[in-house]
């Protein structure tokens, strides 16, 4: 932790200032403080983001509305929690996170990437945002790779990014050679970090069994995957208002799709057509939730087979982009490649297939 500190420290001190004083995207106060515990935090989106709104909820003794608290609601449960308690979330500049021990989580940028477009379009988190990305996709449904990383990076390069934590950079969010940031945490090393983390900060016991206990949860991928089938499949109808912009099947298809390049289901496992033959749309949820169930559970594989796959995937996602585009990716997200110690042409752009 010493030396991502004394890393990010020196990487500060050798950016031009314009490029500092451009950074601030006005993005909102995207840190969350606990003052029971003096612990504060920057939010960055796709680096496991909601797992720590769940923590700093639970330890403000916010919505604890359920036996298991925050950790009990989903995913687009916890971001409204988040919403109903602003008292939580403050900007760098507040005087009360300044006297906090604060923290970031970094990721590498090509990989962050990947998992937003994958979560945010080729899942339906944000169909009905394409039409700023091609007006060629009327439904929303077909951006592909190539698109979203154009798209991205021009908003980015222009100073916009502020529109959409998902894929704004964290020098641009978290302002981290302006704020207090005592820590530097990455998802790759996410669970030791954590552990690091609560530690310093010395939380009682009572909360860290309920942490590590949702650690354990998220790692073992348990219901929440039946959570995230309610939820994609609802994003879908209500994307899809259309006639004739996608069928039910094609809607189950492409969640099935998504888990498997997010390591949920083996790719061995074959999407169960015969399901989904006329399926109406208040059937489909319910027969995913089985079939997805049903995959991830005959099958016993680790988190280094499923790591595996995963980059597999996002390999093959990333060698479908041409070099003008990949030499974008570089400018646009410059600082987080260098302050966070990141590879700007690591070895899976070089992969073969």
């Amino acid at each position: 932790m010493q030396l991502r500190l004394v890393h990010l420290r020196t990487a500060c001190a050798t950016f031009p200032e314009s490029r500092a004083h451009l950074a601030n995207m006005k993005a909102g106060p995207v840190y969350f403080l606990s003052r029971r515990h003096h612990l504060g935090y920057c939010r960055v989106a796709k680096a496991g983001s909601t797992f720590w709104a769940q923590v700093f909820l639970t330890l403000e003794g916010a919505d604890a509305t359920r036996d298991e608290g925050a950790f009990g609601l989903t995913r687009d449960e916890v971001h409204a929690a988040v919403r109903r308690h602003p008292d939580i979330s403050v900007n760098y500049t507040d005087p009360e996170l300044l006297e906090a021990t604060s923290f970031l989580v970094a990721r590498d940028p090509y990989s962050r990437l990947f998992s937003a477009y994958i979560d945010q379009f080729y899942l339906p988190n944000k169909w009905h945002f394409s039409k700023f990305i091609s007006r060629d996709d009327a439904c929303g449904s077909n951006i592909s790779f190539q698109q979203f990383i154009n798209f991205a990076t021009a908003m980015i390069i222009k100073k916009m990014a502020y529109s959409d934590p998902h894929y704004a950079p964290i020098f641009t969010l978290c302002m981290p050679c302006e704020s207090n940031v005592n820590f530097v945490a990455k998802h790759e090393t996410f669970n030791d970090d954590t552990d690091f983390i609560l530690n310093h900060a010395a939380i009682d016991d009572t909360f860290r069994k309920e942490i590590y206990l949702a650690i354990k949860q998220h790692s073992t991928i348990d219901r929440s995957l039946e959570s995230l089938v309610e939820t994609y499949v609802s994003k879908a109808h209500k994307a899809s208002i259309r006639s004739g912009c996608i069928t039910e099947k094609e809607i189950a298809h492409r969640i099935w799709h998504a888990f498997q390049i997010q390591g949920y289901i083996h790719n061995d496992d074959v999407f169960p057509s015969s399901l989904f033959e006329n399926i109406t749309e208040q059937e489909t949820s319910a027969t995913l939730k089985f079939a997805v169930h049903e995959a991830a559970a005959h099958r016993k594989w680790g988190d280094r087979e499923r790591a595996a796959q995963r980059r597999t995937w996002m390999t093959s996602f990333w060698h479908s982009i041409d070099a003008d585009t990949l030499a974008r990716v570089r400018e646009a997200y410059y600082e987080d490649f260098i302050m966070f110690g990141y590879d700007l042409s690591p070895d899976f752009l070089h992969d073969t297939q």
